[in-house]
């Protein structure tokens, strides 16, 4: 009898274990290709998307077409942007989060949307093709650091899902103006010298 109790005490505890753990808002593995992000940065970006109440974009079954730019700086409050289009109807929503990217995310943050032209819409998509997104590497090695911000850029469109990531992305590269394309069609105020 004693040994039953110990039994359903450990499977209580795992039962609950399980349910306290994060979701992975990215795949494990490889993708059409690309290696994946490492463990580490899976666990604190999904913590951080979590915390900000977003969808799983790669799990999406659906036919919408979307982009999600998650922009984590290490003393800055984290920010997402996500680009969709549903049937002919374009919509830009941002949500920008307490505390900051580089640390245990915080459940309150701010939220808004609205909706955006084709031309809009078909801007950012040019600037997609200018970096070629689809064939970006996921993980650029050349470039590390500790503090700074991870500028992650994901897509999902066709049944296809990409992402890449990138450590404080220089302000000349076609990526940074690729995401800062995103950050410039929200009213999100950044105050001077915190764009990183």
């Amino acid at each position: 009898m004693k040994r039953i109790g110990l039994i359903i005490i450990a499977l209580i505890t795992f039962a609950s274990h399980s349910k306290a753990q994060h979701k992975y808002y990215f795949p494990l593995g490889k993708t059409n290709d690309h290696v994946q992000l490492d463990t580490f940065s899976i666990k604190w970006y999904s913590e951080q998307l979590e915390a900000l109440n977003e969808p799983i974009i790669f799990l999406d079954k659906s036919n919408k077409e979307t982009y999600r730019f998650t922009w984590l700086r290490s003393f800055d409050q984290p920010v997402v942007i996500r680009i969709e289009q549903n049937n002919g109807q374009y919509l830009i929503s941002w949500k920008v989060g307490s505390g900051a990217g580089g640390y245990k995310p915080k459940k309150e943050f701010i939220s808004n949307q609205k909706i955006i032209s084709k031309a809009i819409w078909n801007e950012f998509i040019n600037k997609l093709h200018q970096i070629d997104f689809w064939e970006m590497d996921t993980k650029y090695t050349g470039v590390l650091g500790t503090d700074g911000s991870q500028w992650i850029l994901e897509g999902k469109t066709s049944g296809k899902y990409h992402v890449v990531d990138r450590w404080t992305p220089d302000a000349k590269s076609n990526y940074y103006k690729c995401c800062d394309y995103l950050i410039g069609l929200t009213d999100i105020k950044i105050r001077a010298g915190r764009k990183y």
